[in-house]
């Protein structure tokens, strides 16, 4: 990655060097230096702001302000640094090898398929203040009705051979403890962690209306595969979310899946609509082509993570 550590050595060798170009330029006479818009100078090849913008576009967004400067500075330098492998590359004529032929074919390749479907994706239609109603009124356990849970836990790395067994023990356990001894008889003995705070969007959405009707001692049992988690009820405080904080996550949740579904069917016609031959080897494929991937589900997590700011942080822990 353009964006990785470079030594300080380097950066003080690299900003020396660039320092030297600009005095030299600004020695060179006593007209008025050239609005320009490079940064850089790699022998006669320049590096520009514009590209300094491109790979910028990547840095996080919530980036803090005061580190932004730096961020740039260092994308310059990996700019620099990556010219010089170009020059090298293209003197020695490696640009011209058959495996660097095919790998710029197939960047290309990958760039125009990524670029078609940004178009395709551009088409869809904002969600509409219906929809995210909608979502909302049909979440309650994430937003209205919102809870966070405390639980002390017993984690087990994967899910046992006599499970079973244990499962019925489990169900007519009435402490963790009771849990924890069954457990030590069949020789697992894993710790028992204290004082878990979980909220409703970080347990198993198929599970949150039977998580609504426990309340303090009760036990529960749910999988985070490869995890089996069983869990004592400590605590339980509602938390609800407004639809006014909720309002603009959620669009921009919908805004993704509306994409996502507008990609698959304009895929979906564009291979439709294309001869497609399979040969040799894979001639059987045209059988069993592959079907377009469907929209991933609403990760309702994220969605009030982002509603709830900061805060939210913290309770997932």
């Amino acid at each position: 990655m353009i964006l990785r550590h470079i030594p300080a050595r380097r950066v003080k060798r690299v900003s020396a060097s660039l320092l030297a170009i600009c005095v030299l330029a600004a020695c060179g006479g006593s007209e008025a230096p050239k609005v320009t818009q490079a940064v850089a100078r790699v022998n006669d090849r320049e590096i520009s702001v514009h590209q300094v913008n491109m790979m910028a576009q990547r840095l996080p967004a919530n980036l803090p302000a005061e580190r932004v400067a730096e961020a740039r500075r260092a994308i310059v330098n990996g700019l620099v640094e990556q010219e010089t492998l170009v020059q090298y590359a293209t003197e020695h004529k490696l640009d011209r090898e058959v495996q660097t032929l095919q790998q710029l074919e197939a960047a290309r390749r990958e760039v125009l398929a990524r670029a078609a479907l940004e178009r395709l994706g551009s088409q869809s239609p904002r969600p509409t203040p219906g929809e995210v109603q909608e979502y909302f009124d049909s979440n309650p356990a994430l937003f209205a009705k919102r809870r966070v849970y405390r639980f002390d836990e017993i984690v087990l790395p994967g899910v046992p051979v006599e499970w079973a067994a244990i499962e019925k023990q489990v169900a007519s356990a009435r402490s963790l403890r009771e849990v924890s001894s069954a457990l030590r008889a069949r020789g697992i003995d894993p710790p028992v962690t204290q004082g878990v705070v979980r909220a409703t969007e970080a347990l198993p959405m198929n599970l949150l209306a039977n998580f609504a009707q426990k309340k303090p001692g009760d036990l529960v049992v749910w999988r985070q595969p490869p995890r089996v988690i069983i869990g004592q009820v400590v605590d339980v405080r509602e938390a609800p979310v407004d639809a006014v904080r909720a309002q603009p996550v959620i669009e921009q949740a919908l805004a993704v899946r509306k994409r996502q579904e507008t990609v698959s069917t304009e895929v979906k016609k564009l291979s439709e609509s294309a001869k497609v031959s399979y040969l040799g080897e894979f001639a059987q494929a045209s059988a069993t082509a592959a079907q377009p991937v469907a929209p991933a589900p609403i990760d309702a997590a994220a969605v009030v993570d982002q509603a709830l700011g900061k805060g939210a942080a913290g309770l997932r822990k």
